[in-house]
């Protein structure tokens, strides 16, 4: 039981109203319902590359929070990067990030990968919202 040897169900389709971006450095597509395409094998004709959502990852120090992960390729030295999701569908749908920006979950849900529970922040107003979010959890 368990392990790896596992049966998986590739996902080839697009959801109704799913828009599709390719991101500008990184070899995959990602689309504005947190989802990203890998691109097809390439000994394929007619195959599309596989969707995802990413890997699941557990964040440093935090026992139960994820987001998502992805390993990818730089397009012009072919070299992997491993990237965070949510950071690569803001900026494959033209967002920009300035230095020291954060990625924020507009509802607080770190696997909610969905474009407009998107947005770049600083660290200060991430934190802020952050704050008020769990104030308003504990009533």
């Amino acid at each position: 039981m368990g392990g790896r040897n596992h049966v998986i169900k590739r996902n080839y389709e697009s959801l109704p109203n799913e828009i599709w971006k390719e991101h500008k450095i990184y070899d995959v597509s990602l689309s504005n319902f947190g989802r990203l395409r890998h691109p097809p094998p390439v000994r394929s004709k007619t195959l599309p590359g596989h969707i995802t959502k990413g890997h699941r990852n557990r964040r440093s120090g935090k026992k139960e929070t994820y987001d998502y992960v992805v390993h990818c390729k730089y397009r012009d030295t072919r070299k992997s990067a491993s990237r965070r999701v949510h950071v690569l569908i803001l900026e494959a749908f033209g967002f920009v990030k300035k230095d020291g920006d954060v990625c924020d979950h507009i509802d607080g849900n770190s696997e909610n990968n969905l474009l407009e529970n998107l947005e770049f922040v600083s660290p200060e107003e991430n934190q802020h919202r952050r704050r008020a979010m769990e104030k308003l959890n504990k009533k």
